[in-house]
């Protein structure tokens, strides 16, 4: 089966410029997991910071936060903590090794149950400030 490919661009919804909400190519975090775009199966999320209790808050906007979601990200312990405290039994946790460096990946990748597949390349982290008050790219 022939898959298509597309790339879009998309700028953040930023909440003091009310223009950017009506600006076709803007979207806010959670849209990314509205099930318009298509029924999703699974979620990988790849970035060093990360607001975990903003970052779960965006799946429950779009009712989707049961659905396995796997975070590679630093900060191990207090993500670990914050998973075993919320019981996210959904949610596998994975920090690379900072003895090599660290990883500035903004990166999410969403797969459907038609087994389509999205990928996301940001420059926000995730957590609500660079979400809310930078347009980024």
């Amino acid at each position: 089966m022939e898959r298509k490919c597309s790339i879009l661009h998309f700028f953040n919804k930023i909440p003091e410029f009310p223009e950017t909400y009506t600006e076709k190519n803007s979207i806010r975090f959670s849209e990314l997991l509205c099930p318009s775009l298509g029924k999703l199966k699974v979620t990988l999320q790849i970035c060093y910071k990360i607001d975990f209790e903003w970052l779960m808050n965006q799946y429950r906007i779009q009712h989707v936060d049961s659905l396995p979601i796997t975070i590679v990200g630093g900060e191990e312990s207090r993500f670990e903590e914050y998973i075993e405290e919320n019981s996210y039994t959904q949610i596998t946790y994975y920090s690379p090794n900072m003895e090599r460096g660290i990883h500035h990946s903004k990166i999410g990748i969403y797969l459907y149950e038609d087994d389509s597949l999205r990928v996301a390349v940001s420059t926000a982290n995730l957590y609500q400030d660079d979400w809310d008050t930078r347009n980024q790219a």
